[in-house]
């Protein structure tokens, strides 16, 4: 037992040394302790986990990722660092997360929002385009129980993966399940009846502010509203 304490010690001592050359080698500028804002591109995600575990690493108060041509593979990184981080207690950093590509799965942005939902992040921006096509939108007749308690009271999104097949749950047990001050859904391509029937399943009694695309049609916004 005492000898793998031992291993265990020299090889969280390594990392603290090696870790600055990684960083070197991979072109990632190590952030300063508790910095206002971070940004994050296709190239760091793997160095962020090496940052994660280091003693330099603090949360900062922004994320914004700008995946350019980003994969699967990055975005699973990002899911790992962000499963990482419950052990923070207040979370009060807001994560802007933009994709934009062709090699990259609605399954795998599902999987790294419920990740970054499960961090307790209060603030999420989601941009960015994808090849699935739109699924038809259709009230679930048993909606999603919130498995990961949601601490979400800003969500924005604008890009139509939100109703992609493999995007529902996490959407619907988000909408359902946060305490949402602010709401933006748009370039969604949802049509007007669309629109109908999702708003009738939705209460924010602590909303103050609401964007929705142009599609919507007035008189449901006013039934919503009321």
């Amino acid at each position: 037992m005492e000898g793998l304490k031992v291993i265990t010690q020299m090889s969280s001592l390594f990392k603290e040394i090696a870790a600055p050359r990684y960083f070197v080698e991979v072109d990632f500028e190590v952030p300063q302790p508790c910095a206002f804002w971070v940004a994050v591109y296709p190239k760091d995600c793997e160095a962020l986990l090496l940052w994660r575990r280091t003693r330099a690493f603090s949360l900062p108060e922004n994320l914004y990722f700008h995946m350019m041509s980003v994969t699967d593979r990055d975005l699973l990184a990002l899911n790992i660092f962000f499963w990482s981080l419950p052990q923070f207690e207040e979370i009060s950093t807001s994560v802007n997360l933009s994709c934009v590509g062709a090699s990259f799965s609605s399954s795998a942005v599902a999987s790294l929002l419920e990740s970054i939902k499960g961090a307790g992040c209060p603030e999420l921006i989601y941009t960015g385009n994808s090849l699935s096509q739109l699924s038809r939108i259709s009230i679930l007749r048993n909606l999603p129980h919130a498995d990961i308690p949601s601490r979400i009271q800003s969500l924005t999104v604008r890009s139509k993966i939100i109703f992609t097949a493999p995007m529902i749950p996490f959407t619907f047990a988000t909408l359902l399940h946060s305490p949402l001050t602010e709401l933006i859904l748009t370039d969604t391509h949802m049509s007007g009846s669309q629109w109908t029937r999702l708003l009738r399943e939705l209460h924010f009694p602590q909303l103050r502010t609401l964007e929705v695309d142009r599609q919507c049609p007035v008189n449901t916004l006013v039934t919503f509203l009321q």
